[in-house]
């Protein structure tokens, strides 16, 4: 867990040996001079807890992304190893949260979404149990997607013994993405769209079963954010097969799910997530037989088509940095989305182009046609399809 109780972030361990009914006292494990952020953590067959973070100065000037591993009913700390990733040319993403993960043989993988000149593409690294530093990064995919600012999307990790599986978002596009490799290799050449239709909010959470992904995601296809999962084998151009919602309320498009995770014990898979179903957000899961019938089945859910051309209201508005901008299509049509300030000059024109069918959304990161960084103030933002106007305004916070 992370505390600021001594002015700064820092991060902090505590334990339970009764299945979470009584906790130690907390122990700080983060340097208390720094800002120790984002911590991600797994615990090997032996008992041993493998810790990475990333540190920062007072001012957020990046120091450094540390590793260390211990025993959890032991104070002995090991010294943290600065894992060689920072130059003057690059450094993670601040504020995207790396993954690792851990083999049964305690070689260890750190997943992350790197920054060179705003290209943030997603990275790996490897320590095998013999060394003592890691790996000079391997590059996951190859994307180069220029993002002018944080967009708090790291990518997420899953591994057997023989492979390993990482699941990213590709913010130019709005899509997310599953790749693996071999253990061993590190190339990771399967890379596999999870559903080609815009409308993923972020990177996928994956788990490993057998010689199958699992995932899970959120996809906006319908108005608000769902929650879907699909199964991917680990064979070259599988794809993503037997695509279900999970949330299965009847206000599917209309209220907001979000932050699914999956887990698994024996032969059930478990999926909770945050609804927003009753208005306030509250806590569910739901559940599965691992069974060959339920990984093999290649259904699809069927999607509703929109009825009304609709325009929505921005999310956020008031915004700062990105704001999602939804529509409903009823039917293809060529469709113009624009952005304007309060005299009528153009400012972006964010889509002009043909478009299928269905539920919509594209994102405004405040910016001009150019890629310039816009001032704060009221803009207007308007939709063109066949015979269908409309225009609403957005507040742009700075």
């Amino acid at each position: 867990m992370m505390s600021n109780s001594n002015n700064y972030e820092s991060i902090y361990l505590s334990t339970s040996e009764d299945n979470g009914n009584t906790w130690t006292q907390e122990i700080e494990i983060g340097s208390p001079d720094q800002r120790n952020v984002y911590p991600d953590f797994e615990i090997d067959l032996n008992g041993m807890i493998h810790l990475v973070n990333y540190s920062f100065h007072h001012n957020w000037h990046f120091e450094g992304v540390f590793y260390r591993s211990f025993f959890p009913d032991s104070l002995n700390f090991s010294i943290p190893i600065l894992i060689d990733i920072i130059s003057n040319d690059e450094e993670p993403c601040d504020c995207c949260q790396p993954d690792l993960a851990v083999t049964d043989s305690n070689d260890i993988f750190i997943a992350y979404r790197n920054n060179i000149s705003s290209i943030r593409d997603s990275y790996i690294i490897k320590k095998s149990i013999q060394d003592s530093v890691f790996s000079v990064p391997t590059i996951i995919a190859e994307h180069n997607d220029f993002i002018s600012f944080c967009p708090t999307s790291g990518p997420m990790l899953a591994l057997n013994n023989t492979h390993i599986a990482a699941s990213y978002y590709v913010f130019n596009g709005q899509n997310s993405f599953l790749n693996f490799s071999n253990l061993d290799s590190l190339n990771f050449n399967n890379e596999t769209i999870l559903n080609d239709n815009f409308n993923q909010q972020n990177f996928s959470y994956p788990i490993i079963y057998d010689n199958y992904v699992h995932l899970v995601w959120v996809e906006n296809i319908a108005g608000n954010s769902d929650i879907f999962y699909g199964i991917s084998e680990l064979e070259e151009n599988s794809g993503i097969q037997n695509i279900q919602r999970v949330n299965q309320d009847s206000t599917f498009g209309f209220a907001t799910q979000k932050d699914p995770i999956l887990l698994k014990n024996e032969d059930k898979i478990f999926c909770f997530w945050t609804d927003g179903r009753s208005g306030d957000f509250q806590i569910y899961f739901s559940k599965a037989s691992l069974d060959s019938s339920t990984m093999k089945n290649n259904s699809t859910e069927k999607l509703t088509t929109p009825s009304n051309f609709k325009l929505f209201s921005a999310y956020p508005n008031p915004f700062n940095p990105v704001t999602t901008l939804r529509y409903d299509l009823p039917e293809d049509e060529f469709v113009n989305i624009t952005i304007y300030d309060m005299l009528g000059n153009i400012i972006n024109q964010l889509v002009n182009e043909d478009q299928n069918s269905g539920y919509k959304s594209i994102q405004w990161n405040a910016t001009n046609n150019q890629g310039q960084s816009v001032s704060a103030g009221v803009y207007i933002y308007s939709i063109e399809a066949g015979d269908f106007r409309q225009t609403k305004k957005i507040i742009l916070l700075k």
